[in-house]
């Protein structure tokens, strides 16, 4: 889901979209929905054996850089060293 997505579903513009949220919770709608994707692919990576690229683009990012750099920045590891210490044993 993009930010477009989300204002479309509300009928508003993506900019007037992006300002109500960042009034409402201090934080752009951007950043909060790439929050949500990375919440996202931590219970995958902590559940499943799923291939981390492939579970990158299954909760919505479109570049491995990009995920990568979003991951590691809300984090502070990457995802192959979250994965190796919160992995549940499968």
């Amino acid at each position: 889901m993009k930010v477009a997505d989300v204002a479309h579903a509300v009928g508003i513009h993506p900019d007037y979209a992006n300002t109500i949220f960042k009034r409402t919770y201090d934080k752009s709608l951007s950043n909060y929905l790439v929050q949500q994707r990375v919440l996202f692919v931590q219970r995958r990576l902590s559940i499943t054996l799923d291939p981390i690229t492939f579970i990158a683009y299954e909760s919505g990012f479109n570049s491995i850089s990009r995920f990568n750099s979003s991951f590691l920045k809300l984090t502070g590891m990457t995802p192959r060293a979250y994965r190796k210490m919160f992995q549940v044993v499968l």
